[in-house]
């Protein structure tokens, strides 16, 4: 049945539209691509083009999605990428197992608390600096330190200078893939 969206075209038409050559097209037709009527002796091959069309873009979005078009799966192939996806959910589990790797969110979390701690630690020094100084001068010592530990802390803040970021660290590790860095900071 053919599809009234779209325009009946012979082979060197479908060939033209789509971009594409003669002997393309006839593999086309060896994938499945619908048509209209077999070509034969004295007989065109007829093409509706919007058929061929929605044809192509089914096949362009099963590729995408690394699969085959419905109706179309090979069981051989599906038990492989079954067997895959459990391989590398099990080593995943393994690795959350032994500590090789751990969930971002209890990183995200440890260093947060890391940083809360260091961040008292840093804005308490002035004040136990201060009190092992005699008191004249004290205020001025206290007051210089707290200056230097705020600028410390703004520059970590920041990302000033000293700051690492996600791509040197997987230069440092040895890794050649570009580490993307987080478009919105985390």
């Amino acid at each position: 049945m053919s599809d009234a969206r779209g325009r009946i075209l012979n082979r060197c038409e479908t060939a033209e539209i789509f971009g594409r050559s003669l002997p393309t097209i006839d593999n086309w037709v060896r994938l499945g691509c619908p048509f209209v009527e077999r070509g034969e002796r004295g007989r065109e091959w007829q093409f509706n083009s919007a058929e061929v069309l929605d044809w192509r873009e089914r096949r362009a979005v099963a590729k995408a999605l690394g699969g085959a078009l419905s109706g179309d799966l090979d069981p051989a192939q599906e038990r492989a990428r079954k067997d895959r996806a459990l391989a590398i959910a099990t080593e995943l589990k393994n690795d959350l197992a032994t500590g090789k790797v751990v969930l971002i969110d209890d990183a995200i979390a440890a260093v947060t608390i890391q940083n809360m701690k260091l961040r008292n630690k840093l804005l308490s020094m002035p004040t136990r600096i201060a009190s092992r100084l005699p008191e004249q001068g004290r205020a001025q010592v206290f007051t210089l330190v707290e200056a230097e530990v705020r600028s410390a802390m703004e520059e970590l803040t920041t990302g000033g200078e000293g700051h690492v970021t996600p791509a040197e660290v997987a230069a440092e590790r040895g890794l050649t893939a570009p580490v993307e860095e987080p478009a919105h900071g985390r």
